[in-house]
């Protein structure tokens, strides 16, 4: 019997080329950008709001956890077995708080602006702001059982809309099994059966347009359709009130912007890299916590959910809700899980101009507002409009400059790519005129020190519009910039 995962990965290539930006890994200046595909994660269906050139798709699961143990930090501590939680919204504004990351509520508009103690330096930031995705579990009803968080049973609903995502209804309902659920028939998938906590997916549709998707975790098949049937449908949501011994999640609506940012520390030995995002529990449902068995711990009076590496025995990944956002950190070098989770306790966040200061002496920082005068050289001769001109030299969040500078270079890329896809087989003026616009924008680009960028991108570009070499592949592409899809 296929892995759910596998099984969905093959449905269809419109539920791969819709995923777009789920959980973006930030490339090191050692790196070219890149993604994590153990992280890469679990939203079946995305809506593509950037061109993605390099994706990996899997089904969408929900929250699962095994045990819970007592430790102590090198500190003196004491790191207890979990306890429920109490969840709450913040009201969204744009701050940027501080305090313990852990335990302080992060609006949706939030800035974080992260640190580590002595001895540990920043490496890189990277950030990306643009839609909230679709097609996942934004907006969600999310229940689960009492007790230690990652360790209870769980299940999450949502609508999805094909018109909005491009997925294909009849691929998922007619490759699982039959399955009456709501009225209708539609299809589950069941992976790990026959363990205590097996992933079970349904699908059923609601109308010519829209289905449900049903994910479950610690459920028996027959549990998780006496558990759907319980829902009824409220406009674009499946709602209904918690079961027995169940509490419900906040998720966060699907309007706004999505905000995802990612730190990464260095201690000379060890690696940590934390990684945000602005979707509540939405961004765990989708970032792997769920497709792999996590145990809950609790840090300073905040529940975590901990992945062990393959031994069993060492802390590799983290993850945990702050108020409207939620992050995961993947740790390296780490030989003692208890001591990797009392640093996870000392993440601070602290305000801007303190950042910034510290930032500073480690790397070229670029900080929100407008960068005219880095941008320009590289955007003002792409045609832009006056809103995606202002979009592309303005940031909402920090990052480094060697991420800004390959962002504008995709950005531009992404645009040359669109009147590329437009000239016709027998043009042989317009290619001719399209290289000389390329080759000015990557002579303003190196000259303002993007030279790997230009590389990487805008050279293979190049030779397939003067059709010099026809095999070449965008390989290194990723996302386009939304300013870069607006102009």
């Amino acid at each position: 019997m296929k892995n759910q995962f596998d099984r969905i990965k093959e449905l269809d290539p419109a539920i791969r080329a819709s995923l777009a930006d789920i959980v973006a890994v930030a490339p090191t200046k050692d790196q070219e950008p890149t993604r994590d595909a153990a992280i890469v994660g679990a939203i079946v269906g995305a809506q593509a709001t950037r061109r993605s050139f390099a994706l990996v798709a899997a089904a969408a699961v929900v929250l699962v956890g095994v045990g819970s143990v007592m430790v102590t930090t090198s500190r003196g501590g004491e790191i207890s077995p979990a306890s429920s939680p109490q969840n709450t919204l913040a009201s969204p504004v744009n701050v940027s708080p501080t305090g313990p990351l852990l335990s302080t509520a992060l609006p949706v508009d939030a800035v974080p602006y992260i640190v580590f103690g002595d001895g540990w330096e920043l490496t890189d930031v990277y950030s990306n702001i643009g839609p909230l995705l679709t097609g996942g579990f934004e907006g969600a009803t999310v229940f689960v059982g009492d007790g230690p968080l990652y360790d209870a049973p769980a299940f999450a609903a949502a609508v999805i809309d094909t018109t909005q995502t491009g997925t294909s209804m009849s691929a998922l309902l007619d490759e699982g099994e039959p399955v009456e659920v709501a009225g209708v028939t539609g299809s589950v998938y069941i992976d790990r059966a026959g363990t205590s906590d097996p992933f079970v997916t349904m699908y059923w549709p609601i109308d010519d347009s829209r289905y449900a998707l049903f994910s479950a975790t610690g459920l028996a098949v027959e549990e998780a359709v006496t558990f759907a049937n319980g829902l009824t449908l409220d406009g674009d949501r499946l709602v209904g009130n918690p079961p027995d011994g169940y509490r419900s999640l906040p998720t966060l609506p699907t309007t706004g912007s999505r905000r995802h940012i990612n730190y990464r520390f260095s201690d000379g030995y060890r690696e940590i890299d934390i990684n945000g995002e602005n979707r509540g529990i939405a961004h765990l449902l989708s970032a792997g916590v769920i497709a792999d068995q996590t145990t809950t711990r609790t840090v300073n009076d905040v529940e975590v959910a901990v992945r062990v590496d393959e031994e069993g025995t060492t802390a590799s990944r983290i993850f945990w809700m702050s108020g409207d956002w939620s992050f995961y950190v993947i740790a390296d070098g780490f030989t003692d899980g208890d001591e990797l989770l009392h640093i996870i306790g000392e993440l601070t966040l602290i305000d801007s101009e303190t950042f910034v200061a510290a930032a500073r002496e480690l790397l070229d920082i670029v900080m929100p507002g407008e960068h005219s005068d880095l941008a320009l050289p590289v955007v003002e001769g792409l045609g832009l409009t006056d809103m995606a001109l202002t979009d592309a030299i303005t940031t909402d969040l920090p990052m480094s400059m060697y991420h800004y500078g390959f962002e504008l270079v995709m950005g531009a890329a992404c645009v040359f790519e669109d009147r590329r896809s437009a000239i016709a087989p027998d043009d042989s003026a317009t290619p001719a005129e399209l290289a000389t616009q390329i080759r000015a924008i990557a002579d303003a680009a190196i000259a303002a020190g993007h030279a790997r960028a230009v590389e990487l991108i805008l050279t293979p570009l190049l030779e397939i519009v003067e059709r010099r070499n026809p095999e070449v592949e965008l390989s290194d592409w990723t996302d386009c910039p939304t300013w870069a899809t607006t102009n």
